[in-house]
């Protein structure tokens, strides 16, 4: 889901809002500046693609050490939410850099292409969480949720099978916005309309039987073998942000990561 582009745009530091770290917060402050960072990028300060102001003019703003700046900067950098460019500066990272759009998506073909599936969103509920969900996604017992299913496709092939939960705190209207919710890019989504910026996962993978719905889904009998990722997406403070299950018919593909 990739915007379109358009120059990178500096901001002075002197057309910038005055902003602050807290003395007695407990936390480090280079912490404090990375998530200070994270919600001027989602409220929409800086947009992707946009030039961020230097090491030294972010220091001088925030009243910190250059070297606070740059460990804030090097975690951002670690997370894909800003981009290092040597002689050009430092840019909030875009949705079209090589690979972006599958950063959170592993599965390939056997033949070792990867393309990003289209998705069908079979239905949607909201209610309370069980007490499940809500031990995953460290939520109050009374909290609500709001439960997908989605069917992703490559090309015209069902392959995969989404049961995913996010809070409803979060995510109030999620549910009315079906046909962005069947692209890709559904991280994005969340950032732009919602400003909550997932930058990493926890995944878990079994092998697991396709149960009836599966079955029906992805066009199986029931009882064929499946791999299921278990994935918890967390935001850059370490927030629960969402709960999926995704359960995979590997006839043609497979789950790809790379070791360095």
């Amino acid at each position: 889901m990739a915007e379109d582009s358009r120059a990178a745009v500096s901001v002075r530091p002197s057309e910038l809002r005055p902003w602050t770290l807290a003395a007695d917060s407990g936390r480090p402050r280079y912490a404090q500046l990375r998530d200070s960072i994270v919600r001027r990028i989602t409220a929409g300060e800086w947009r992707s693609g946009d030039m961020l102001p230097s090491e030294l003019a972010v220091a001088a703003e925030y009243g910190v050490a250059p070297g606070t700046v740059r460990k804030a900067f090097d975690q951002l950098v670690a997370n894909g939410v800003i981009l290092r460019q040597h002689g050009r500066g430092t840019f909030v990272a875009t949705f079209d850099w090589p690979g972006a759009l599958t950063r959170f998506f592993r599965m390939a073909a056997d033949d070792g292409s990867r393309e990003m599936p289209v998705g069908q969103v079979v239905r949607h509920e909201a209610g309370p969480a069980t007490r499940h969900e809500a031990e995953r996604l460290s939520l109050p017992n009374d909290a609500r949720v709001i439960r997908f299913v989605r069917l992703r496709m490559f090309g015209s092939v069902p392959t995969i099978v989404e049961r995913f939960v996010v809070p409803y705190a979060l995510f109030p209207d999620l549910g009315k916005h079906r046909p962005t919710m069947a692209r890709p890019g559904l991280y994005e989504y969340y950032g732009r309309k919602y400003g909550i910026l997932i930058t990493h996962a926890r995944e878990n993978l079994r092998a697991v039987a396709a149960d009836e719905e599966d079955a029906e889904l992805l066009g199986l009998d029931c009882g064929a073998p499946l791999l299921e990722i278990d994935r918890l997406a967390m935001s850059m403070q370490e927030r629960a942000v969402e709960w999926r299950i995704s359960r995979c018919n590997t006839a043609k593909h497979h789950y790809r990561t790379e070791l360095t």
